[in-house]
């Protein structure tokens, strides 16, 4: 992204929640700017979270960020980045709908917008439930990936 960019992204944020916190609830104001920042939030505490239970240097590259995850478990470049748009346009729409269709206008809920907002909501968080057992960035049991180390592992001890 570079300086300049990053310099933009900040501003963006910080405007945006200025001018939600004038206009809504404090907790949406700063929730729902930092939704759009989610994808590169998580992978850098996975990261650092990984490099410190396995005592590894925290400022040191390695390959365990999301992209060498998708690479790892066999996606090719192109397919690695549509999911990771894919989950990043989720989360962009999640956020952008909190701020474009109002639940709750002029002290009335309107059911529709509500439905609306909560299902884009659960789409986000389906994305990132996928995003989090497809990577195994929380270790839980996924079989495929399971038989894969097992059978390198054998193919290992063989060799």
């Amino acid at each position: 992204m570079g300086d300049s960019g990053a310099l933009l992204l900040g501003f963006v944020l910080a405007t945006i929640s200025v001018q939600f916190l004038l206009k809504t609830a404090a907790i949406a104001s700063l929730f729902f700017p930092l939704l759009v920042l989610a994808i590169p939030i998580l992978d850098t505490s996975f990261v650092i979270a990984k490099r410190i239970k396995y005592r590894q240097p925290v400022f040191v590259g390695d390959l365990t960020h999301l992209h060498h995850r998708f690479l790892n478990i066999g996606f090719s470049e192109r397919r690695a980045v549509a999911y990771i748009y894919f989950w990043c346009g989720t989360l962009a729409l999640a956020a952008l709908s909190t701020r474009f269709i109002r639940p709750h206008a002029h002290g009335f809920w309107h059911l529709w917008r509500t439905v609306a907002v909560g299902g884009i909501g659960l789409l986000a968080l389906a994305a990132s439930i996928y995003m989090v057992y497809l990577l195994e960035i929380v270790k839980l049991a996924n079989p495929r990936i399971r038989r894969r180390e097992v059978a390198a592992s054998a193919s290992d001890r063989v060799a």
